[in-house]
C-alpha cells in the first residue's frame, strides 16, 4: 500500500522544521545573552568608576573577571574551569597580585581597560 502525499510531506518536512526550531531557540538564546552582556558591562562600568581611587581590587561579575592592580584594570571572561576554581577557592578574589596566575592568566593575555576612557 503506498502513502499519501500528504504523509509523504510531513515526513519530508520533519527536518526542516527541526533546524527551523534549533535556529529560533539559537536567536533566542543569543538575544537573551547579548542582553545579559550589556547589563554585566554597565555594572562593570559603575563599579569601576567607584573605584577609581583605589589602586588595587578584584571584581568578578558572573564570567567576567576584572582585577585592578597599581591602577591598570585588566578584564578576562572566565571558562567554566576558571569559575569553578573561583568557586571552590574564594579566598583569590581578595588576592589582586595572585589571582590572574592562580587561574593561568596573564596581564599580557588580559583585555586591558583605560579607566580614563570609559563613558559615564
Amino acid at each position: 500500500m503506498s502513502r499519501s502525499w500528504f504523509r509523504e510531506w510531513r515526513i519530508r518536512a520533519r527536518p526542516t522544521a527541526r533546524r527551523l526550531e534549533q535556529a529560533l531557540e539559537a536567536r533566542t538564546l543569543l538575544a537573551w545573552q547579548a542582553e545579559l552582556t550589556w547589563r554585566n558591562t554597565q555594572s562593570a562600568i559603575a563599579l569601576l568608576g567607584a573605584l577609581a581611587n583605589v589602586s588595587d581590587a578584584v571584581m568578578r561579575i558572573d564570567a567576567l573577571l576584572l582585577v585592578k592592580r597599581d591602577g591598570a584594570v585588566f578584564c578576562n571572561v572566565l571558562t567554566l574551569e576558571q569559575t569553578h576554581k573561583l568557586e571552590h577557592e574564594p579566598r583569590l578574589l581578595q588576592d589582586p597580585a595572585g589571582i590572574l596566575a592562580a587561574l593561568g592568566l596573564t596581564e599580557a593575555g588580559s583585555q586591558r581597560i583605560d579607566i580614563d576612557r570609559l563613558p559615564g
